[in-house]
């Protein structure tokens, strides 16, 4: 503040009594050994009262963010590194965008005859896809590499040109994939393996499974709407997850309250572009190679993260009476899906595990 000069308040020096010598010098001895005593005891000691604490980085081309009930900060950052770099070597091993990844290598062979290795997780992720590809008849398919490519939405997006968009979805096709222990293929030349619709719930999974086997009382592990809910909040209560409105980023549409659970969420407010006054989005109809329109946005409450992440974006290409059909055969212990006007469609099956409020008040952990 301008023009005012502070002050300082100086004490009286501290006067001491006068000891003799020896004394003196057991005195300071006798501090010394109560001052290391109080430094070791501070040191050793954890903060007894559990506190929730975040973490983030940018991982498979999103937010990934780790919350943990913690009584040590730096113990939680620990684990929750732990969990980054999970999600790094599920990028490296899976992305399509990355040449040295396996996925790569096995897109660069389709069409041949021979093999391409696969790690345990790896033939996990493509297992769950054909499954959820046969159970949705295709609605959600592993194999849109191509397609993905002509849409270039990491790039912001932009209309393919017909005739490479038809030609690509020509060469697509989930049976085209074929896994075997330990090993995979693709049978058709052009086709190509694109896991952008499950592996970060794969990732999600794997690093929610870590804290699990180290013991923590509870956490969430999100990567860009794919989570996963571990235990309570300190105070005991189920965790709050806000469902983002799909017209609306500052609005909600639900508060869901739960524990021991995966939440995902797609939409077609994550990546999109507009032209003309239509809304080109990133969630592709692999039957047409174009953004599937009969829904706003779907959230899928599962056991496991990478189910409900393909669920989720099969739910939105078959829209909200097919959608919820699947998602109920699929044993999908909750679901919300905003058809393409607005109007919200509840899974009727939802089990106690999960209980949902209207609320318009920000989801906080």
């Amino acid at each position: 503040m301008a023009g005012i000069t502070p002050t300082l308040s100086v004490p009286e020096p501290r006067r001491f009594l006068s000891l003799p010598e020896e004394n003196r010098e057991a005195l300071c001895a006798a501090r010394t050994l109560a001052a290391l005593a109080l430094l070791f005891s501070v040191a050793g000691c954890r903060p007894s009262t559990p506190a929730i604490h975040t973490f983030s980085t940018i991982q498979m081309d999103t937010v990934v963010e780790v919350t943990l009930v913690d009584t040590d900060s730096t113990h939680a950052r620990t684990l929750a590194d732990e969990v980054f770099a999970i999600f790094a070597r599920v990028e490296a091993e899976m992305s399509r965008y990355q040449e040295s990844s396996t996925v790569s290598t096995l897109n660069a062979r389709a069409g041949q005859a021979a093999w391409t290795p696969i790690s345990p997780g790896l033939e996990a992720v493509l297992r769950e896809s054909l499954r959820i590809a046969e159970l949705s008849n295709g609605a959600f398919d592993p194999t849109l590499a191509e397609v993905n490519r002509l849409w270039s939405f990491d790039e912001g997006g932009r209309l393919p040109e017909p005739a490479a968009l038809a030609a690509a979805v020509s060469h697509a096709g989930w049976r085209l994939l074929q896994v075997d222990s330990g090993r995979a293929r693709l049978t058709r030349a052009g086709c190509g393996v694109d896991l952008g619709g499950i592996a970060k719930g794969y990732a999600v999974d794997a690093g929610a499974d870590l804290l699990v086997s180290r013991g923590v009382s509870g956490a969430i592990v999100n990567a860009g709407g794919d989570m996963r809910l571990i235990g309570h909040r300190p105070d005991g209560g189920p965790w709050r997850i806000g469902v983002q409105h799909p017209r609306d980023p500052d609005g909600l549409l639900e508060v869901i309250r739960a524990t021991d659970c995966a939440v995902v969420s797609s939409g077609d407010y994550e990546r999109y572009f507009m032209v003309d006054g239509v809304r080109y989005h990133h969630i592709i109809d692999p039957h047409s190679g174009f953004p599937a329109m009969g829904c706003q946005g779907v959230t899928v409450v599962a056991e496991r993260a990478m189910t409900a992440d393909g669920l989720a974006t099969a739910a939105f290409v078959l829209g909200p009476e097919a959608g919820l059909d699947l998602l109920r055969r699929a044993g999908a212990r909750d679901a919300l899906i905003v058809d393409a006007g607005g109007t919200v469609h509840r899974l009727a099956e939802a089990t106690a595990a999960v209980s949902a409020t209207k609320g318009g008040d920000k989801a906080t952990p």
